[in-house]
């Protein structure tokens, strides 16, 4: 009768590469550390687009005579983009409903050119369509914001 030892497989056939077990080395995942590194690098997008938004508004509302710290809270930022552009905040209730803010939004673009001279059969099109470029240009040109 044979022994216990020569019946059972060597230890290598029962741990793969990368499985677990007493003589196994953990190898890790490439797909994981893939996932975590794409998702790194969409975390520091994220906050530096959002650093770079928060900039151009505050430079917009220093010309606009607004207290610019106000641009760091975005519901209350949006109330007052609101009040600059319509004389009142009552349009920030559209923040509640995606549909209808895009639409007020298309407007409010329309009287931000209008409001800093901008030429606005054009610009409003095109702060819509490439809001971080134009909103660059509407924060560090020359123009004016006019009452």
């Amino acid at each position: 009768m044979p022994v216990f030892a020569d019946v059972m497989p060597e230890p290598s056939i029962w741990y793969p590469v990368g499985g677990y077990g007493p003589t196994s080395v953990y190898t890790p995942d490439l797909g994981i550390m893939l996932a975590k590194i794409r998702w790194s690098a969409f975390v520091v997008i994220f906050l530096l687009l959002l650093a770079y938004r928060i900039v151009c508004l505050w430079k917009i509302f220093k010309k606009a005579w607004l207290p610019s710290r106000w641009s760091l809270i975005p519901v209350y930022r949006e109330y007052l983009r609101f009040k600059m552009i319509w004389r009142n905040g009552r349009w920030t209730a559209t923040l509640l409903c995606p549909v209808m803010f895009a639409i007020v939004l298309i407007f409010t673009f329309f009287k931000v050119s209008e409001r800093f001279g901008k030429d606005k059969e054009q610009f409003w099109m095109w702060l819509w369509f490439l809001n971080p470029i134009f909103l660059w240009i509407l924060a560090f040109d020359k123009s004016k914001y006019k009452k």
